[in-house]
């Protein structure tokens, strides 16, 4: 048999070859020094960054202009729910503090499927002391998803407790903007304590009609049977959202059922 005879890989296309693995501080740089859209996939390297990736990015991220910031980070959450094993949420916490409103928003829902308790007390800080509504309704509405985690005992009771206090703070706050006080208190829904049910009781009755949807839609996170005749009783109101709320909300009532 001849030595010389030529091997598979020889007649291998060079497209086929596994392209180059692109370095995380390679996106930074091109994100901070030009002003093109960076691809999906370049974008991918920016996940799960280590520390010293990070701290690129905490270096430079000042210098991109807003536009660009939040460009970046609406596409990493695009990217993010397109594939679940990408795990952007490093960078959205450099930006919770970002001097533009919307930024803070982007960054604020990058952290909506986190569970640790020490990010969850930077937004209670936030939600009492960011000077723009819109991102303290953001925040009150990624608070949430830590009151269904303390429900299912992710969190302490000494957490549990800061959290919903702060929640509460919120909607009986009658300086605040009406739509935080209605998304701190659809976010404190899934509470079970027997407070939070009366709270809701008493949106639903005296509050107004946005503080009335709200109870609403708390009562379908609060799994509690007794809200379904409520709910069912705005099968017929003449306002659509309100009947869209009730159904919802009775939806899942039935589904915990």
């Amino acid at each position: 048999m001849s030595t010389d005879e030529p091997r598979l890989d020889e007649f291998e296309d060079e497209d086929d070859a596994p392209a180059p693995a692109v370095k995380p501080a390679e996106v930074i740089e091109e994100i901070a020094m030009t002003s093109g859209a960076v691809s999906s996939e370049r974008l991918r390297a920016l996940s799960e960054p280590d520390d010293t990736e990070l701290a690129l990015v905490v270096a430079l991220w000042p210098r991109i202009e807003a536009e660009r910031r939040r460009e970046v980070l609406a596409s990493l959450e695009r990217l993010g729910d397109e594939d679940p094993t990408l795990d952007f949420h490093r960078v959205h916490l450099t930006a919770i503090r970002d001097t533009d409103a919307a930024t803070r928003i982007l960054a604020v829902r990058g952290l909506w499927e986190q569970d640790r308790v020490e990010y969850m007390y930077l937004l209670i800080e936030q939600v009492r002391d960011d000077p723009e509504a819109t991102v303290r309704t953001t925040v009150a509405d990624v608070l949430g998803q830590w009151v269904v985690g303390g429900e299912f005992g992710v969190l302490s009771d000494d957490d549990v407790d800061r959290l919903s206090s702060t929640l509460r703070e919120a909607v009986d706050d009658i300086d605040e903007e009406e739509e935080v006080r209605a998304r701190a208190l659809e976010a404190l829904g899934a509470h079970s304590h027997e407070s939070v049910a009366e709270l809701i009781g008493e949106a639903y009755e005296t509050g107004s009609q946005r503080m009335r949807l709200a109870s609403l839609r708390a009562m379908g996170r609060n799994a509690a049977d007794e809200w379904l005749p409520v709910l069912l009783y705005n099968f017929d109101d003449d306002d659509a959202e309100i009947r869209a709320a009730a159904a919802a909300a009775a939806g899942a009532l039935l589904m915990e059922a």
